[in-house]
């Protein structure tokens, strides 16, 4: 968990296999930006926990001065205004650069990121290639932008953008791999689990602590697939936004 005075938040992961092609990220720069993403590279096996490994050390806040998360010559007061936090866009673009179309036995990877100012509840999102985020208000879903382009890896260039949110007090997030929603129910049938399951679901537990909910999708998911093994890695990554803080409602803006 990654948790301050303004924002919590909870993560489940569970791998088909001991080696596994998803990953999680979750982590608070300059003690006010966090950094969220759930990434999911194709296939199985040792080939896809390498390309994921390989990505995860490339999303690595530090040193800043290498970081694809960090541009150290951006202040808090540019247009992004994340502080030296890079913007989702840029990241995801750079990471396409890095793992280019054909260089990984045509393996490619899709990925939701985000970042949040925890003092103001500002959230910037892209996505390439990956399931758009669910935003609770309470029991109500409130709609998230598709914003991104194209998985990493299958264009060796290629666009992206990221859209702005704001958040509000009580809001949770939910970032989720495939896994979750294309789940089968039992051995054999067909019927997928879907986002609408996963919607109700973390809707049903709104006044549950975050951690809680997480666990419950989980159990969830476990009832519908009459097993515990899952056809697929299933990440799920909840962020709670409490609202201003009150050290950082007297500070302002930085």
């Amino acid at each position: 968990m990654c948790s301050t005075p303004s924002v919590c938040t909870a993560w489940k992961y569970v791998p088909t296999d001991e080696l596994a092609g998803d990953a999680i990220g979750l982590t608070l720069i300059d003690d006010r930006y966090l950094v969220a993403y759930v990434l999911d590279v194709s296939g199985h096996g040792v080939p896809a926990a390498l390309l994921s490994v390989t990505a995860m050390h490339a999303l690595e806040p530090d040193p800043a001065e290498t970081s694809l998360l960090r541009d150290v010559a951006r202040t808090g007061n540019d247009a992004a205004g994340f502080g030296t936090v890079q913007r989702p866009s840029r990241v995801a673009m750079e990471l396409n650069r890095r793992f280019r179309a054909g260089e990984n036995d045509g393996r490619y990877l899709t990925m939701i990121l985000c970042v949040l100012d925890t003092h103001d509840g500002r959230l910037r999102v892209t996505s390439a290639g990956h399931p758009t985020p669910l935003l609770l208000r309470g029991r109500e879903a409130i709609d998230v932008p598709d914003a991104g382009g194209f998985p990493i890896a299958i264009f060796d260039v290629a666009d992206y953008e990221d859209e702005l949110v704001q958040l509000h007090p009580g809001d949770r997030l939910c970032l989720f791999s495939d896994g979750i929603a294309e789940q089968p129910k039992g051995p054999g049938e067909g019927e997928q689990f879907g986002v609408g399951r996963l919607r109700e679901s973390l809707a049903s537990r709104s006044a549950a602590p975050a951690v809680q909910a997480a666990d419950a999708v989980i159990d969830d998911l476990t009832a519908w697939a009459a097993c515990k093994s899952f056809v697929d890695d299933v990440s799920i990554v909840l962020i709670e936004w409490r609202g201003v803080a009150p050290a950082a409602a007297q500070g302002g803006q930085t």
